[in-house]
């Protein structure tokens, strides 16, 4: 999934609300990329097949929850997700 460049990620000290919603908006989609090169690369054993859908839906699903959550000025944390960047 494609995401528009988030320039505020940029400006670090402008509002720590703003940073924390995209550090961990960044960190899932990093780990969902990740997940669906392997996907990816499983299509070859057939079990990709199964994968990619199922991680289209969850990146839906998650980012929706995200949204809403960051409507109402609460940071919301994507489950299983690492702290990369």
């Amino acid at each position: 999934m494609l995401h528009r460049p988030n320039y505020q990620l940029l400006d670090r000290h402008r509002c720590f609300t703003v940073f924390a919603k995209n550090h961990a908006k960044l960190n899932f989609q990093i780990v969902l990329f990740i997940a669906t090169v392997i996907a990816a690369i499983l299509v070859f054993a057939f079990i990709g097949i199964l994968l990619l859908p199922i991680l289209g839906i969850i990146d839906l699903i998650f980012v929706l929850i995200g949204t809403v959550k960051a409507s109402n000025g609460e940071i919301y944390t994507y489950p299983l997700t690492p702290d990369i960047i």
